[in-house]
């Protein structure tokens, strides 16, 4: 039952980590923040809805359920938002492979923590320790710069902060962005394994559609108004035909999101191992891939380095429960 449940967050990696391509694409060609929002969760709560009903059999009434469960997932809805926002943005701001890096790797740094001041958990000298070289291998990917004194590609590190700091003027930004978004998504898989025994998995993300559509609707009529004449313009410009290609784009992403969460919510109810949430990390593959086969992006000693003290002891822990 163990190994099935790393493998759904394997899976649920994957598509996280192509999501993020996706997103990222759809920016380049005309995307904004506040519409990928919107369509993300739009299109979450009507197939988590779909897929319930047809497949599961879900019951989607309410009054079923106990209703503290109920609001405990409302309560996930709101910090999903404003993790997703988080998210979204980081990938906007910053390199590709940096915010996926920064938002799969470091998210069992911050269950550790956030599991001793929730929950009072106590930490053994080695999960302390594994906190604290997750603390550091953070730093080597976000600011390597700190480190020139390892001597470890020291030019090429230099070159790469001053190209991404003139491509990216919300580097830093980014950067906090997506620390930001990986502490709330682990308080959000915390509720998910606290509610999720008790209310069906299609409920999880169908309330976070329900929750947020209304939400960015509004949003996006005062501040951003959609542009709906826009698929009845009978002569595009160059500009129309990339945004429809940012559509798609963000249509796929906002599918693999769905696909995603389904699985990480079976993942969780599955496996009680905590090495089950390290089975997402594999979805940082895929954006380092793109960073490095189309965008020529470098992958450096130092990130290496990085990403060695952020997983090995977290996953001997893993392994130790």
């Amino acid at each position: 039952m163990g190994l099935s449940g790393v493998i759904w967050c394997v899976l649920a990696g994957l598509c996280y980590g192509t999501m993020n391509v996706l997103a990222k694409l759809a920016y380049h060609d005309g995307m904004i923040l506040s519409r990928l929002i919107l369509m993300r969760f739009t299109l979450l709560g009507i197939l988590s809805y779909s897929f319930g009903k047809i497949v599961r059999k879900a019951d989607f009434d309410f009054r079923t359920y106990e209703r503290r469960h109920i609001m405990f997932v409302f309560a996930r809805s709101a910090l999903n938002l404003f993790s997703k926002t988080c998210q979204y943005a980081a990938i906007a701001y910053i390199p590709l492979s940096m915010s996926s890096c920064v938002s799969f790797t470091t998210g069992p740094i911050f269950a550790g923590l956030i599991a001793y001041i929730l929950i009072g958990e106590k930490l053994s000298m080695s999960e302390v320790v594994a906190i604290l070289f997750g603390i550091l291998g953070t730093m080597m990917l976000t600011m390597p710069q700190w480190f020139l004194f390892l001597n470890l590609d020291n030019e090429e590190i230099s070159k790469r902060l001053k190209d991404d700091l003139a491509e990216n003027s919300n580097y830093y930004l980014g950067i906090i962005l997506a620390l930001i978004s990986a502490a709330s998504d682990t308080v959000t898989y915390f509720i998910i394994r606290k509610v999720g025994a008790h209310i069906p998995n299609s409920m999880i993300p169908f309330i976070s559609g329900i929750f947020t559509t209304p939400i960015m609707l509004i949003y996006t009529s005062i501040y951003e108004p959609l542009e709906w004449n826009f698929f009845f313009k009978s002569d595009p410009t160059e500009a129309d035909i990339r945004y429809k290609q940012a559509l798609l784009y963000a249509l796929g992403a906002s599918i693999l999101a769905w696909v995603a969460l389904e699985f990480m919510c079976i993942g969780l109810q599955i496996s009680k191992s905590a090495i089950a949430s390290y089975g997402e990390m594999v979805g940082i593959t895929v954006p380092f891939l793109y960073d490095g086969i189309f965008l020529g992006r470098n992958f450096l000693s130092i990130d290496a380095l990085g990403i060695t003290f952020i997983i090995t002891l977290q996953v001997y822990n893993a392994l130790k429960k």
